[in-house]
Formats: structure tokens, C-alpha cells, sequence
């Protein structure tokens, strides 16, 4: 028998002519099917989907849904799993700053179609020197960060919650990969082959140095060089940077400006470091990295600026911990989510 819910997710099915266009949808509309043969094979009443794809069309306008899609375990339980995390109501006044994925035991490597799984106690691979396919997308999921050599001999290290792309060998007169999430590079030299990471709108040229590229949903996409040079392209400007400035792209504006390279590099060291950063960001990191959900009851708290470190390695307990004490705020852990409140 056809239930209520069913029957929801059948019209909310054939509504979704208004998506198909546009191909960054392909993988949402493939995870609503997906909901469908999920609640199909499971026992019990069916969770109310209307409201979940609802929330799933804002989320997709408003960040990387791809990333939820990307590390979703395809089984029933997961995907009603997902469907209860997109319609938990939060108490009015809340505000949701970050919400937690899925979670996931391994690294994604997508091959064209394909997809090989690697366990997440396997954190350095040359990549390149295993399939003969063109290219290779990596996707490391919350709390992992990950590295990898590619076929130039360049070194990336990826932070938690990125997908980077990038062909198996550099063919072409350009060496370009692309990063949605966060990478340091240290780029092996060849002034013939510059080497170009596309974050966002925000292109960056280097033929061989040192630098960090930051491209988070929700946030502009940044660069911080720590030596050589580079040249950032975006908003229609080219500019060039020197060792210890940072480029940000914010309403199609491009800026460079000295900044804290340390700062900036820290997570490659297993830090949680921030100078002068406010509440907000230090949160934001923090339900990244633990995959939890933050939640903000006084919203003129999260404004405050505080310079804070701790070794994300740790229990996420004993980082809020630390935060509470360093910043006198009321910060504190419940049910998976960290709450902050006056």
C-alpha cells in the first residue's frame, strides 16, 4: 500500500523539472530517489519528506549539498538518517551556524564513473600511479584531513570536508586542478607548465612555491602565500602577491593584504589556531572538524574576537572545554551539537 509520505515524494518528484537543467542538481535529485527506494524497503512509517526537500532545495541554494551526497551511505538507514537531520527543528531564536554530515569511515576517490574506497588509517598515497583514468576527484570527509603527491611531483595536503580534482598526469600547457574545501601546495617548478588552482572565482597562477588556498561553502575563497610568488585572478583583476599576504574574494572584489600565515597554515599541524578570529569562525571550524552541529542562542556573542588554540586532534569535549575557559563564553556540548548562549 502506497503511503501519505510516498505519495509525496512522487509529486515532489514531479516538480523537479525547474532542476534538471542545471547539472549541479544531478546528484540531489539522485539522492531523492535514493530517499525513496530507502523508505520503499524499510519497516514502519516513512519520516514527512515534504518539508525535507523544501529545506534540501535552500540548502542546495545556499551551500554544497554535493558534499552531503558525496559521503551519504546509500542504505536505507543512512539516507532516513539524513532525512531526520534535514528536518530536526531547532528551538525558535536558534540559529543553525553548522550542520553536522554524515559521517563517513573512508576517503572517497571518484575515477570518471567509478569510486574506490580507502580506509581512513591510510593517510598519504600517490595517487596518480594507480589507475590510468584521466582524472581523479578526492573527498576527505569531516574530521580526517589527507595528503597526496601528484604525477608532478607536487605535494597537496588536504584539510577536512574538501573535494580536490585534479588529472592523473599534466598533459596540457597549464598544470590545473580545482579545490572546494581547504589545501595546502607545495608545487614542484617548472616555469614552462605554470600550475593553476581554481577556487571558486578565484584562480590562482604559481610556477613553483608554497601557499594555502581556503574555499569553503558559504565563505569567500581565499589564498595565503608562504613563500614564493603567485598571481590571483578573480573579479576580473590579476594581482600579485608576496610571501605573508593573503587574496580574498569577496563580492567580486579582490583584495591582498598582509596576514598571519601561521594562522592560516595551522590545521596542516593538527591545530585548531586562530588569531583575533571571532566566536562565530572559531565555532564554524570546530563543528567542521568534529562534525557536529553548532547552534547559536545569543547570536551578539558569536561577534566577539578571541585568540584561541588547541590540538584538534583531541576529544571535541576537551576543545570546547579549553574555548569555555579561554573566552568566558557559555559554551557547551549536547547531543552532538555545540550550543553557545549568553
Amino acid at each position: 500500500m502506497i503511503t501519505k509520505e510516498e505519495k509525496n515524494i512522487d509529486n515532489i518528484l514531479g516538480q523537479t523539472e525547474e532542476f534538471t537543467h542545471d547539472p549541479s542538481m544531478k546528484e540531489d535529485l539522485e539522492l531523492l530517489n535514493q530517499c525513496y527506494e530507502a523508505m520503499a524497503m524499510a519497516d514502519g512509517s516513512a519520516p514527512d519528506v515534504e518539508e525535507a526537500w523544501q529545506q534540501l532545495k535552500y540548502q542546495r541554494r545556499h551551500r554544497s549539498m554535493h558534499r552531503i551526497i558525496g559521503w551519504a551511505v546509500g542504505t536505507a538507514a543512512a539516507v532516513v538518517a539524513l532525512l531526520v537531520m534535514l528536518t530536526h527543528a531547532w528551538t525558535p531564536g536558534e540559529e543553525l551556524l553548522y550542520s553536522a554530515l554524515l559521517n563517513q569511515d573512508s576517503i572517497v576517490i571518484r575515477v570518471a564513473a567509478h569510486e574506490e574506497r580507502m580506509p581512513i588509517m591510510q593517510t598519504e598515497s600517490n595517487l596518480s600511479a594507480s589507475h590510468k583514468q584521466q582524472y581523479k576527484t578526492v573527498v576527505v570527509p569531516e574530521h580526517q584531513d589527507y595528503h597526496l603527491m601528484l604525477s608532478d611531483g607536487t605535494e597537496v595536503w588536504l584539510n577536512a570536508g574538501t573535494r580536490f580534482t585534479y588529472p592523473e598526469q599534466f598533459t596540457n600547457a597549464e598544470r590545473m586542478v580545482s579545490i572546494e574545501g581547504e589545501a595546502y601546495f607545495q608545487v614542484a617548478h617548472n616555469a614552462s607548465q605554470p600550475f593553476v588552482v581554481q577556487a571558486g572565482d578565484l584562480r590562482t597562477v604559481v610556477t613553483g612555491t608554497q601557499f594555502d588556498v581556503r574555499n569553503y561553502a558559504g565563505e569567500a575563497p581565499r589564498v595565503t602565500l608562504v613563500e614564493g610568488s603567485v598571481t590571483v585572478h578573480g573579479g576580473g583583476m590579476a594581482l600579485p602577491m608576496a610571501p605573508g599576504e593573503g587574496a580574498i574574494l569577496e563580492q567580486s572584489k579582490l583584495q591582498v593584504r598582509q596576514t598571519d600565515i601561521e594562522a592560516n597554515i595551522a590545521w596542516r599541524d593538527g591545530l585548531l589556531y586562530f588569531q583575533e578570529a571571532s566566536l562565530r569562525d572559531i565555532l564554524m571550524a570546530m563543528g567542521r572538524w568534529y562534525n557536529m552541529n553548532v547552534v547559536c542562542i545569543d547570536k551578539a556573542e558569536i561577534q566577539h574576537h578571541y585568540h584561541f588554540a588547541c590540538d584538534r586532534k583531541g576529544s571535541p569535549a576537551t576543545a570546547v572545554s579549553l574555548l569555555r575557559t579561554v573566552t568566558g563564553e557559555n559554551v557547551y556540548i549536547k547531543d552532538n551539537t555545540i550550543y553557545v548562549q549568553k
